[in-house]
């Protein structure tokens, strides 16, 4: 809901702004009602159809994006859809018979006090600078351009930041441990505890520092498993706005506190992401020897980054394994591999000497060591391996040994060997895009250029986006085709469709870049949803004052004063939309808590970016309008040959109105 809640309260106070603007007039409750909801009805009906096909984007998104907002956008549009029904029949019928509409209702201090502002607001404030901009329309619109140039420095400097999924707030620090594979329960399990130590030394120096007894950390929830090597804990935080720290300062200082731990081959403090690992790099290739010195080598420099943390290999050594090399004498005593290692098997696994027949069950017997034989590499040693002519002869006299980690699995990728490194960011300040950007630039091409025959994939969130925006390469436009086509038959003006959808709408984005930037959020696919939203308000305000416009035209007003007009007249709904819905939106934008986290980048969106669409559908479109009527007007002067026509002659509104008289005429 909070996605289209602004929506919702702008068709609510369009209609009722628009019917009260009839009652004003001197009509009677009813039919102001019937009036004011039939003037607008096209402009809301179209407003909410063009943000039903606006969400039903997600519908033809791939990847994770599209499952995980897919469901979101059905909520949405199905809400709209009744919305409508609301709006059109249900809040017109209410205010028919509201006290609001009675006459000689005297009005209470709360609406005198309104309405005194939004006399001074509109005609002491908007109605001088709205004629102003009118006046001076290259003046107004280099002010617009201005500032999308410097929202673009501020993101091409790094200020306004982008990610595909952020890093959100959680209440609970995840801990993974592993350990060498075949590592025995006991001693994983004592690793965790000095884990676990770890973590309540800083909970105890958190407490001093702040002055305060309560525990910042609740509780630990330890498992070994699901192998015997593998350990977690799940440090469990008290809610956000009970503390200062975010779960990933803490994960840092939980981190610095635990310190290196040698025989551990992999330890993770932080968040898991349903789209993948933030800094994901693949190497393909045939030659594995090539495929590690490389991984080596980019692991050694991404470990080097502060952006990052947690630099892993996504496939950890397997466990250790004694390597045995026959020497000389065991070939020259006619010895080789197979013989001797079948010899060793047969010692340290056993091998069936004999089976006895008990009744109807037969019993196998095995021979081997005895534990205390086959406890140590000394035993190995000491083993006594048998020749072709009976002698025994240990089997350090025979072969050297040598103690390297396994490998427990070759992974395979279009039919290429595969190795990947993986990291989270060090901070949600961090914009992954632009990390992977100096991989791709700075550590990647230096590696590739000592191995030969390595291709390199940017997988986890990368991969998602990739596939996300390669499907919304034909998704996006689609929809935006769609919008065009709706509006251009609203109004039967391509032109003024144009206008409010592919001028408008960027425009709007420079609100919701610096609201990110000054909650130090990162832009991310949440945010996204928002401006899509967005895009609902911002046709909706701008529908019905270009409706009100094609009105006034119709009665007979000059275009630059049809425009002044709609502006003024359609200012109070305008307005009261916008202030309602970031009034509405603040303590959402202002909550701390886990649960609000996901949605806070999408009221920044909507709150922001409608701060900023207010001032350009009230100031920048009737000067956009106007500037289109100049060109048409110019296009016409050429097409006429040096007839320069009218401002009104020009406008759909008009030509319409010429082409019913035509009609009844004939």
């Amino acid at each position: 809901m909070i996605v289209v809640i602004g929506i919702l309260v702008d068709d609510g106070i369009v209609i009722s702004e628009n019917i009260f603007s009839h009652f004003e007039k001197g009509k009677s409750a009813l039919r102001a009602a019937v009036d004011g909801t039939m003037e607008v009805l096209p402009a809301v009906f179209s407003a909410v159809i063009t943000t039903m096909v606006a969400f039903s984007f997600f519908f033809m998104v791939d990847g994770r994006a599209g499952d995980f907002f897919s469901e979101l956008a059905f909520v949405v549009i199905a809400t709209l859809a009744v919305s409508l029904v609301e709006a059109l029949v249900i809040l017109p019928a209410h205010l028919a018979h509201s006290k609001a509409l009675k006459e000689g209702q005297k009005k209470n201090k709360l609406e005198r006090f309104t309405d005194k502002v939004l006399y001074v607001l509109r005609d002491k404030l908007y109605a001088p600078v709205l004629r102003f901009s009118l006046n001076h329309k290259i003046f107004t619109f280099c002010i617009a351009v201005t500032m999308a140039l410097i929202t673009i420095g501020g993101i091409s400097g790094g200020h306004i930041q982008f990610t595909f999924f952020p890093v959100i707030e959680r209440n609970d620090v995840p801990i993974n441990l592993s350990m060498a594979s075949g590592t025995r329960e006991a001693i994983t399990n004592s690793r965790l505890e000095k884990i676990e130590a770890a973590i309540w030394e800083v909970n105890e120096e958190i407490k001093k520092e702040t002055g305060n007894d309560v525990s910042i950390v609740k509780n630990l929830e330890r498992k070994v498993g699901p192998l015997s090597h593998e350990g977690s804990i799940n440090a469990k935080l008290v809610g956000s706005e009970l503390r200062t720290l975010s779960s990933m300062e803490l994960a840092s200082r939980f981190r610095k506190k635990v310190g290196s731990m040698d025989d551990v081959d992999k330890l993770t403090f932080g968040n898991a992401s349903a789209f993948g690992k933030p800094v994901s790099v693949t190497f393909l290739g045939e030659d594995q020897a090539e495929l590690d010195a490389a991984k080596a080598e980019l692991k050694e420099q991404m470990l080097q980054l502060p952006e990052l943390k947690d630099v892993v290999e996504s496939v950890q050594p397997g466990r250790r394994e004694i390597n045995v090399q026959l020497n000389d004498k065991a070939y020259i005593l006619g010895l080789n591999e197979a013989m001797v290692l079948n010899q060793i098997r047969q010692g340290y696994f056993g091998y069936e000497a004999q089976r006895l027949q008990r009744g109807k069950d037969e019993i196998k017997v095995w021979v081997r060591f005895n534990d205390a034989q086959r406890s140590s590499l000394y035993d190995l040693e000491d083993t006594r391996i048998r020749t072709l002519d009976g002698k025994q002869i240990p089997l350090s006299e025979l072969a050297t040994f040598t103690i390297e980690r396994g490998v427990v699995g070759i992974n395979h990728l279009d039919a290429q060997k595969q190795v990947t490194i993986e990291a989270e960011v060090s901070s949600n300040k961090v914009s992954a895009p632009l990390i992977i950007a100096q991989i791709k630039a700075d550590i990647v091409p230096a590696i590739l250029a000592k191995h030969q025959g390595i291709t390199p994939l940017f997988e986890g969130q990368n991969r998602e986006a990739d596939k996300t925006q390669a499907s919304a390469k034909f998704a996006f436009p689609f929809v935006i085709f769609c919008i065009i086509i709706i509006i251009t038959f609203t109004f039967r003006s391509l032109g003024q469709a144009v206008i409010i959808l592919i001028l408008l709408v960027p425009f709007s984005l420079i609100g919701v870049a610096w609201g990110h930037y000054l909650h130090g959020q990162q832009m991310s696919i949440l945010s996204f949803l928002g401006v899509v939203a967005l895009i609902g308000i911002i046709v909706n305000d701008s529908l019905v004052l270009v409706e009100k416009m094609n009105i006034y035209l119709k009665e007979g007003m000059t275009f630059t004063e049809a425009v002044y007009q709609a502006g003024y007249v359609r200012f109070r709904a305008i307005f009261l939309t916008s202030m309602t819905t970031i009034a509405g939106l603040a303590p959402l934008i202002m909550e701390k808590s886990f649960q609000a986290q996901f949605l806070i980048p999408m009221a920044i969106s909507v709150a922001y970016g409608i701060g900023i669409a207010t001032v350009l559908t009230l100031i920048l479109l009737p000067v956009f309008l106007v500037a289109w009527n100049n060109t048409k007007r110019s296009i016409g002067w050429l097409w006429n040959g040096g007839i320069m026509p009218s401002a009104e002659e020009v406008e759909p509104a008009i030509q319409e109105l010429e082409a019913e008289k035509y009609e009844l005429e004939d």
